[in-house]
């Protein structure tokens, strides 16, 4: 009988001190709180912003802000200072590597229901996924118990090792040696090598199946791209009248041209462009960019890594050019532009 006692009260203490361990871990958490699903930052703290899809539904959801930078990569390195600075405002910068349209556009939905004072949104649109679905996703595993108001689910962000090895012992660590919090100009940021042989490297003109085309989109293929960017784009663009969209198409390299070429896809991709230009030019609210004519820019290699990315220089002279209102695409002159862009990549001597 006194055997039984002593295995109770000893199950009982293990339950009790486990409990407790684990209510202290969370509340650590809680407090500390690296993703910001409860509040904004603590002031004195420094915090590392990294983690594109774990942190941004929190900065969306709890820091100060009346502007937005968004889209895939290729908007990772602007700086919102410089944004804030031609713009004359207060922003915050929500990228999303390798983000299919829906994603981003989701995002912002949720930004626009934390907050009702956005007065504008900087978003780039990837050519690579204009002919997509409008629910395309590049990413099943998703933290989704960040994008919701359940509280059962944040069990997993506030029971979780790698968000207090990563996340809360990281930052406690930068307070303590004094480091400054992580900018929203160094926020997903990268510097790398550019220049021909960098974007040559992976050998893309030789692995290319050279094929006969050049036709332009189907049907079915055009009302796809239309899809997409009235669920995606034109959606959140309506139901926010009072917000200035500046949309820009991400402008590729002439490499990766030369493999739309090869692929016999050029009109394609002119097409696509051409579709969610004449749906966008619509709205008085938005302020529509494209750079191809800029033939500089894409033909020199040195302002590239790959066939898509561009230095943190070019995003810089993006800002420069739409806060001057240069290259913006218009009812009036945009037959102009699809024909001198037809022109000149059906006819480079590439």
């Amino acid at each position: 009988m006194v055997h039984e006692m002593n295995e109770r009260k000893w199950f009982y203490r293990t339950i009790i001190y486990l409990v407790a361990c684990l209510t202290v871990f969370a509340l650590i958490i809680i407090v500390t709180d690296p993703y910001f699903h409860f509040h904004a930052p603590i002031r004195g703290t420094s915090y590392r912003l990294y983690e594109e899809r774990y942190i941004n539904d929190g900065i969306a959801r709890h820091f100060e802000y009346d502007s937005i930078i968004t889209g895939t990569s290729m908007t990772q390195n602007f700086r919102t200072s410089e944004f804030d600075r031609l713009f004359n405002c207060n922003s915050v910068k929500l990228p999303f590597a390798g983000g299919g349209y829906q994603e981003i556009s989701q995002s912002l939905q949720r930004a626009f229901n934390y907050n009702e004072h956005i007065e504008k949104v900087l978003w780039g649109l990837d050519g690579t996924l204009l002919i997509k679905e409008s629910d395309f996703q590049s990413y099943e595993e998703y933290p989704s118990y960040l994008y919701d108001n359940c509280i059962i689910n944040d069990v997993c962000y506030v029971l979780n090792k790698s968000v207090m090895y990563h996340g809360t012992l990281n930052n406690i660590a930068m307070t303590v040696r004094g480091e400054e919090s992580t900018t929203f100009d160094e926020y997903s940021a990268w510097e790398g090598e550019t220049g021909h042989d960098v974007v040559m490297r992976y050998n893309y003109l030789d692995d290319v199946e050279i094929k006969d085309g050049n036709l332009g989109l189907s049907d079915e293929e055009k009302g796809m791209v239309e899809r997409n960017i009235r669920v995606n784009v034109c959606s959140v663009i309506e139901e926010h009248p009072n917000t200035t969209f500046y949309i820009f198409f991400t402008p590729y390299n002439i490499v990766r041209w030369d493999v739309l070429g090869r692929e016999g896809r050029i009109l394609d991709y002119i097409e696509a462009e051409n579709i969610a230009a004449e749906l966008l030019m619509q709205y008085t609210n938005v302020e529509l960019y494209c750079f191809y004519e800029n033939t500089d820019l894409i033909c020199d290699l040195n302002n590239y890594r790959d066939l898509l990315h561009y230095t943190s220089e070019i995003n810089s002279e993006i800002l420069k050019w739409m806060s001057k209102g240069e290259y913006r695409l218009m009812p009036d002159t945009h037959k102009e532009h699809v024909k001198k862009e037809t022109e000149f990549f059906m006819n480079y001597e590439y």
